[in-house]
């Protein structure tokens, strides 16, 4: 990981994937419709896990539940003493000369 904070990593987009070639192959299923076959679980279905299993070796906590949202994994790092506490917009922020402004 090439940045410092985790808040700060740069998740893929698609335009950030490779181009890749597509191919199709010129066979048949009886019980698809129009002969097609199914595809689409056999990628899906690993990605879950693969991202879980990626957050346990970037910060060492488990993550058992999804959505693996940022706010949760950085609650988590918190409650686990791995990050300083997230300040909220409705803390008191001191702004400037030293003015308090109550968001």
């Amino acid at each position: 990981m090439s940045t410092e904070v985790l808040r700060q990593y740069h998740i893929p987009r698609f335009a950030d994937v490779p181009r890749s070639e597509i191919y199709f192959a010129a066979t048949s299923d009886a019980l698809g419709p129009r002969g097609a076959k199914s595809m689409s679980e056999s990628p899906f279905n690993p990605v879950a896990p693969a991202l879980a299993n990626a957050l346990r070796d970037a910060t060492g906590l488990r993550f058992a539940s999804t959505p693996f949202r940022r706010d949760d994994v950085y609650l988590a790092l918190e409650d686990a003493g791995l990050v300083p506490p997230l300040v909220t917009a409705a803390e008191q922020v001191q702004v400037g000369n030293g003015v308090d402004i109550q968001s």
